[in-house]
């Protein structure tokens, strides 16, 4: 019994670990990609290409990560994990109902007033299918259990895509990098990344052709409109400060910004790493050993705190150096954006991974509602403060946001589940 158990811990670990691995390789490639862009683009280019990514995760990214906790859920519910074909029909018709209404609106918001993507129209559609299939594919691959190998997908694979060709181009310099090129050798990433996923998908055969009823896709529906309401203004939540800050001040100023918010993900990654790692598990464990479950969370907020802590002691001390080294002294400023951003990530980690339990045990919708307060309050905040403090004012405002976000959901769901998801001293 106690070897048995031993060995499922050994499992864990090692799937934590190379988790880890991953999604540490994944942010040096992203960096790394950022500050090859930062460096050979004009600000102003600079500055386009992070609106344009800004737009894109704001419009596309709640169906993206809404349909693949759907997904996960529903296939990882069995005991077997199967994927169901209807399943696959109704994410496909899903993504194509939500293009068209999107499509419709974007074209009576360019005869109105102008639409705010009427300059990169094409580009903008191009790269969203190819965003978010990847996202679908990898879902089921992670609803099966093949957690890793949808990591390696996601997290190693589609990255190197994407910076191999930009670093050969510039070293063979046959054509010139504009924001545009850059836009377009990223959504290849994605649709190359995405037929990988699709091959391995299908070579395991791992399908389900029972119908599934009418009363169940109901059910997935509105499951799926609070999930896709939820992550949308997780999006908005993340991306505004970049959308108001290049409306109120100037391009210039998104692109140094854009370096303190990428550098910042760096502190996310142990929880981000934990919480793709207990998503399938969390319906599972709650129900049949949330004595487990409860430890888990608890050594998981530690290690999210003190990861935390010891990236904002190093960024403190050398993030302007690092910066300024790696790109110009125009970029110097990015330093202070990054220490608040930081210190709001920290503060919020008290809270434990309330958001992503929360999610798995169907009670979507407090985290709704805590996320809505969130949003707002970090729109009033970026109102009054960008136009005096500019990116300062947006990383103060995002900081105090996410800590809101955090803090209001706790106390919404205190009396609804059995765990504490909080920083506990003892577990």
């Amino acid at each position: 019994m106690n070897s048995g158990k031993r060995w499922k811990n050994k499992v864990l670990f090692k799937i934590i670990a190379s988790s880890f691995i991953l999604r540490l390789m994944n942010i040096v490639f992203i960096a790394l990609g950022t500050l090859i862009l930062a460096k050979i683009l004009p600000p102003i280019e600079f500055g386009t290409y992070s609106l344009i990514i800004s737009y894109v995760a704001i419009i596309i990214i709640p169906l993206q990560s809404g349909i693949p906790i759907l997904n996960i859920r529903i296939i990882s519910s069995k005991k077997h994990p199967l994927i169901p074909l209807d399943l696959i029909k109704f994410t496909s018709i899903t993504i194509i109902v939500y293009f068209f209404i999107i499509s419709c609106i974007e074209l009576m918001l360019d005869n109105i007033l102008i639409s705010p993507i009427a300059d990169f129209r094409y580009l903008f559609y191009f790269l969203s299918l190819s965003t978010i299939s990847i996202s679908i594919l990898s879902s089921y691959i992670q609803g099966l259990n093949h957690i890793l190998q949808s990591q390696y997908i996601e997290q190693l694979i589609r990255p190197l895509l994407f910076i191999l060709p930009i670093i050969i181009i510039i070293y063979t310099k046959i054509a010139k990098l504009s924001y545009e090129n850059v836009l377009y050798l990223l959504s290849f990433s994605y649709i190359a990344s995405s037929f990988i996923a699709f091959i391995y998908i299908y070579s395991h055969k791992r399908f389900c052709y029972e119908k599934i009823k009418k009363e169940t896709k109901l059910i997935w529906i509105k499951s799926l409109i609070p999930l896709c309401s939820l992550t949308g203004l997780q999006v908005l939540l993340s991306q505004m400060d970049i959308i108001v800050l290049a409306n109120i001040k100037n391009l210039e100023s998104v692109a140094v910004y854009k370096i303190a918010t990428q550098f910042a993900v760096i502190v996310t990654l142990i929880s981000t790493v934990i919480g793709v790692i207990i998503a399938p598990k969390i319906n599972q464990l709650y129900n049949t050993d949330v004595e487990k479950l409860k430890l888990i969370v608890h050594y998981s907020n530690w290690l999210s705190l003190l990861s935390g802590v010891i990236l904002f002691t190093l960024f403190y001390f050398f993030s302007e150096y690092i910066i300024t080294r790696l790109l110009t002294e125009s970029y110097k400023d990015a330093s202070t954006y990054l220490l608040i951003l930081c210190l709001g990530y920290i503060i919020s980690t008290l809270f434990g991974p309330i958001s992503t339990i929360v999610n798995m045990l169907s009670l979507e919708k407090f985290n709704l509602a805590s996320i809505a307060i969130a949003v707002i309050t970090n729109l009033l905040l970026l109102i009054l403060l960008v136009p005096f403090l500019g990116s300062l004012g947006a990383a103060i405002s995002t900081a105090i946001s996410t800590i809101i976000w955090k803090l209001t959901l706790t106390c919404f769901v205190k009396n609804k589940i059995r765990i504490p998801c909080y920083l506990k001293i003892k577990s």
